[in-house]
């Protein structure tokens, strides 16, 4: 089956000619080999109307995100600067300490994000030194309390003007706090911190215009915002919506492509699931033909709150407070259909 991201794929790897056979073959092992969820034939102010549950919190803990590294397409950037036409590609890790050094080279990461992020503060104080009435950073250590702590993810973002073939791609983490329900919204922590080659690389790119770089910088900076908001508002369905994430992949194990076919076409052995939003598995049940003793017709079982009190729950935070347990299949969890296998991703209490 085609990649839908083909196009960000080629781009990826042209952009990636200069670096050497590993780093190419680390970078597309590690995006190819996660789940899809790929919006990319809609737009991002409808995904934000279909994917609004109203009355639930936000789930910014990335523990309770259904996927902790995945792949995310959409298209229109919405409320920034870009044009109707952009369509975004992005590979979101909520756990980047769980990577490789190979891994984290190959995305344009260091060795250690605590490292990574000194250096890019210290290269945002230079330049707000050196040019005190062009740049404006909002440096990540300003505020009281430093660093928000409690979770990191790293983006790495594509942008492509689908008219004009205008691309650029970036990285960086952002960092915050854990959601305290019961505080202001103001209160929440949050910071952005561009990927250090990300950053020098624009640097390079806008050495000759500051003014330009300093817009660039504000642009990205937005873009992962949107990024991050479209996570967020995305994992906050899987938990409470109406629709439930099912992965998509091939019945049979199709033949492993080999030699400069598999370098020149890494997506060729992209092993990552594609993940549907369905109210239902698709059903191969015949109608009933009579007797006691068939199955019953797949339905829904609605969503409804619980207490976590049973003792194989006590390592968990919510352990003796409620949870929400999302609407559930009544039925099987995986089906065989027309050629692929379709299977449930267990909720959140399953993975307890």
């Amino acid at each position: 089956m085609k990649r839908p991201d083909i196009d960000f794929l080629q781009i990826a790897k042209r952009r990636l000619k200069y670096a050497d056979k590993a780093t190419q073959r680390d970078y597309f092992d590690t995006v190819l080999s996660c789940p899809l969820l790929w919006f990319g034939d809609k737009e991002y102010e409808d995904l934000w109307k279909e994917w609004h549950v109203p009355d639930v919190p936000v789930v910014t803990d990335t523990q309770e995100w259904s996927f902790d590294e995945f792949v995310l397409c959409y298209r229109n950037l919405g409320a920034t600067s870009f044009r109707d036409t952009t369509d975004v590609w992005a590979y979101v890790c909520a756990d980047p300490e769980k990577l490789s050094p190979q891994q984290k080279r190959a995305m344009g990461m260091e060795q250690s994000m605590e490292k990574e992020i000194k250096d890019v503060v210290r290269v945002y104080r230079e330049m707000s030194t050196d040019f005190p009435n062009v740049f404006q950073f909002n440096l990540p250590d300003e505020h009281p309390g430093d660093l928000p702590k409690d979770q990191s993810v790293f983006i790495r973002v594509h942008v492509l003007d689908t008219v004009t073939g205008l691309h650029t791609a970036f990285g960086g983490y952002y960092l915050f706090d854990n959601y305290n329900h019961d505080a202001p919204s103001h209160s929440e922590t949050y910071a952005f911190v561009p990927a250090l080659g990300s950053l020098l690389a624009m640097l390079e790119n806008f050495k000759d215009s500051p003014r330009d770089f300093n817009q660039n910088h504000k642009t990205s900076k937005l873009i992962s915002e949107h990024v991050l908001g479209c996570c967020l508002k995305l994992m906050t369905y899987m938990k409470y919506g109406e629709k439930h994430a099912v992965e998509k992949f091939p019945a049979k194990e199709k033949k492993k492509a080999v030699g400069p076919l598999a370098e020149k076409r890494p997506w060729l052995n992209a092993s990552g699931p594609h993940i549907l939003l369905l109210d239902r598995l698709p059903s191969t049940q015949k109608p009933h033909q009579g007797g006691t003793h068939a199955s019953p017709k797949p339905h829904r079982r609605r969503g409804h709150w619980k207490t976590l009190n049973h003792p194989r729950y006590r390592r968990h935070p919510q352990y003796q407070k409620k949870i929400f347990v999302k609407p559930s299949f009544v039925g099987p969890k995986q089906v065989s259909y027309e050629g692929n296998i379709y299977r449930l991703v267990d909720p959140l209490e399953d993975k307890l």
